[in-house]
């Protein structure tokens, strides 16, 4: 009998792929703010810049910039593909109703506009160093938000955390006791272009992102359950929509991914969860994306369906899976 034949060594076994590593971008302003319809990714910044991408952050392109300005952009978005509107610093207001192929200045007021949130070309809610204004004009004429001395209880409310501008005639502010988004809030709520105002204070929730998606309202938080058990009941993740900011009903949606560590920093894209995970609670049922480690999370991020950038001291972008 001839010599056994030698055993075949083993089958090389595939290896794990290195994680992906976040990407960051060098251009000719420092961006700080990003905002994204789904498709396009849009940045802002100094010197009143803003780029956009079609590649989901491969290459990004300027599309207004103002070289040597002192003025700076605070936050760009799109209330749908053609018109958008960003604003900043010196009262910048700025909208486009080409899509951002062109930016124009609008009147505004002095002041750094600090939030801003626009229904249309004509009705917007703003936030600046020292005031609530509102327009119905485009920018001609603006009107203090009233201050709501006869409502009882808002002023245990004094601090505007996020102002949404529904349509021209629904428009809504989340207010806080304190400085920070886990303090109580409560809403002031107005149904006919800012000629009347409701306050409301929503029970036993503690909400942490308030936004427009899918053309309703909505707050992302947690809520206290089962109260009168022993030990004062827990809380869990919520999400709550309105049409109006009066009533408002819970979503039935799937927010397990928001359980370990809270939805505490939400865009119409999602909501930015624990673990590297994206839950896109918005939606009839919800979608769950990864993405790898990053070094500086935070509330300003955007994503495609295959890309999230976040801006810190530097604009950072990962794949999605």
């Amino acid at each position: 009998m001839g010599a056994p034949r030698p055993t075949p060594p083993p089958t090389p076994q595939a290896q794990p792929q290195p994680t992906t590593t976040w990407h960051s971008y060098d251009l000719p302003f420092r961006v700080l703010n990003i905002a994204s319809d789904g498709r396009l990714l849009w940045i802002c910044g100094t010197e009143e810049a803003i780029a956009v991408s079609d590649d989901s952050g491969e290459h990004w392109q300027v599309k207004h910039i103002r070289e040597g300005s002192s003025r700076s952009l605070l936050h760009v978005d799109f209330v749908d593909s053609k018109f958008g509107y960003a604003t900043g610093t010196e009262g910048t207001f700025l909208t486009t109703a080409d899509g951002g192929e062109t930016w124009l200045s609008r009147p505004g007021v002095n002041e750094t506009i600090m939030q801003a949130s626009l229904a249309d070309s004509e009705h917007a809610l703003i936030q600046t160093t020292s005031a609530l204004l509102l327009t119905v004009d485009g920018g001609s004429h603006w009107s203090p938000v009233p201050a709501g001395q006869t409502a009882e209880g808002i002023e245990g409310f004094p601090y505007v955390f996020s102002l949404v501008a529904l349509d021209k005639a629904h428009m809504a502010v989340m207010l806080k006791q304190g400085p920070a988004q886990y303090y109580a809030q409560a809403f002031f709520v107005t149904e006919d272009s800012g000629r009347s105002w409701t306050f409301l204070n929503l029970p036993n929730v503690t909400l942490y992102s308030f936004l427009r998606a899918g053309g309703q309202y909505w707050a992302v938080g947690t809520e206290v359950v089962h109260k009168d058990q022993p030990g004062g009941g827990y809380a869990v993740p919520v999400a709550l929509y309105s049409s109006d900011g009066r009533n408002w009903s819970h979503s039935t949606g799937d927010l397990s991914a928001c359980k370990p560590a809270l939805c505490t920093a939400c865009t119409n894209q999602g909501c930015f969860a624990s673990k590297g995970v994206i839950a896109q609670i918005f939606v009839e049922r919800t979608i769950c994306r990864e993405f790898p480690p990053v070094e500086e999370p935070g509330p300003r991020w955007a994503s495609t369906d295959s890309t999230i950038c976040f801006v810190g001291h530097r604009l950072q972008c990962a794949p999605l899976k």
